[in-house]
């Protein structure tokens, strides 16, 4: 069991298209019932943006013992460490990555308010 999920990719996080389209828009955060364009999976990858997609809402399934999922660059260490340091500075770079939580919680409830 785990709190906190972290899932690496090649992107910054999800998008509400693909990232490589003309307008796609980081989702600072993934409600549970949000749809997204997907595009194709890399060619290095085995499951694409969504498998990821689909892994973190089971993570943070009602009933769960993870809070959260976080879907975030691999190749970003700043982001990477964004995620796991106690201090969080944003620096007005905008939201690294895309939370995934779980349905009804409090980290929802908040997360759905930044919005």
């Amino acid at each position: 069991s785990c709190e906190l999920c972290i899932l690496l990719t090649d992107v910054d996080g999800v998008f509400d298209r693909p990232p490589k389209e003309k307008g796609a828009k980081l989702l600072p955060f993934f409600a549970q019932n949000q749809s997204v364009g997907i595009g194709e999976k890399s060619k290095h990858g085995r499951g694409g943006m969504d498998s990821k997609i689909n892994a973190a809402q089971m993570a943070v399934s009602p009933g769960s013992q993870c809070r959260a999922c976080v879907v975030i660059s691999g190749a970003d260490l700043n982001s990477i460490r964004s995620v796991a340091s106690k201090e969080y500075e944003n620096n007005d770079e905008g939201p690294k990555g895309t939370v995934f939580a779980t349905p009804g919680s409090e980290l929802e409830k908040q997360a759905l308010l930044d919005m």
